[in-house]
């Protein structure tokens, strides 16, 4: 069965889409709760490093080298508005970055050629005339 584009990318969003439920349920990740380690999916860890990306604070863990190493997080006002949206029930909005709402010059207008000729030209009449 041939499929076009826009089939092709529906079927791998639906894909992508079954995988992601899939993984999220796993079992896998590992968290300090309270000094005791507790095994929790990756959908609540998701969760939990959304929280603090949301509300600012610290994280530790130990790489390979056996060091701890420690994450600061800065409060995330955008973090803090997906945990809102989701909790009211609202679906998220997806904002255009603040330097792509800027409208980009489509070129010049041929008024606007006409008065920079003539504008051009008289600055280079007066030019003439000053030397």
């Amino acid at each position: 069965m041939k499929m076009d584009a826009k089939s092709k990318r529906e079927y791998a969003k639906g894909k992508l889409t079954e995988y992601l439920n899939s993984v999220r349920q796993e079992e896998t990740e590992t968290v300090s709760i309270n000094g005791e380690p507790k095994i929790i999916t990756k959908a609540e860890a998701l969760a939990r490093r959304l929280w603090l990306m949301a509300l600012g604070g610290k994280e530790e863990f130990i790489n390979d080298n056996g060091e701890t190493v420690e994450t600061i997080y800065k409060p995330d006002r955008k973090s803090a508005e997906l945990i809102y949206a989701y909790l009211e029930g609202k679906p998220p909005v997806n904002k255009p970055n603040e330097k792509s709402d800027r409208q980009k010059p489509h070129g010049f207008t041929s008024d606007t050629k006409t008065r920079l000729s003539e504008t051009l030209e008289l600055d280079n009449e007066s030019d003439k005339n000053n030397n």
